[in-house]
């Protein structure tokens, strides 16, 4: 090997380990600012944020409600139907 083509490869690797270092070095700078969004967005989105308004629970319950007595007017109207279906035969 030339002393000109060794000298470009050392170069090359000089490069590559800079390049190398400044990537570590950008890694732990993005897991830092991981870290520190996390924390905002606990301190801004935490528990005291996920209060729950009894008015939403209320509303909540009721549409359930509904949807039970939905569910049941048409189980007991379509078991008359059937009954009757029953009884036709």
């Amino acid at each position: 090997m030339t002393d000109v083509r060794e000298a470009e490869l050392l170069a090359e690797i000089k490069t590559l380990n800079e390049r190398l270092a400044r990537m570590e070095a950008l890694e732990k700078e993005n897991a830092l600012l991981r870290q520190k969004i996390d924390l905002m967005i606990r301190k801004l989105f935490g528990a005291q944020s996920e209060k729950l308004d009894p008015a939403q629970l209320l509303l909540l319950l009721q549409g359930f409600d509904d949807a039970l007595a939905c569910r049941n007017h048409w189980r007991s109207a379509l078991s008359c139907e059937i009954r009757e279906d029953e009884n036709a035969d």
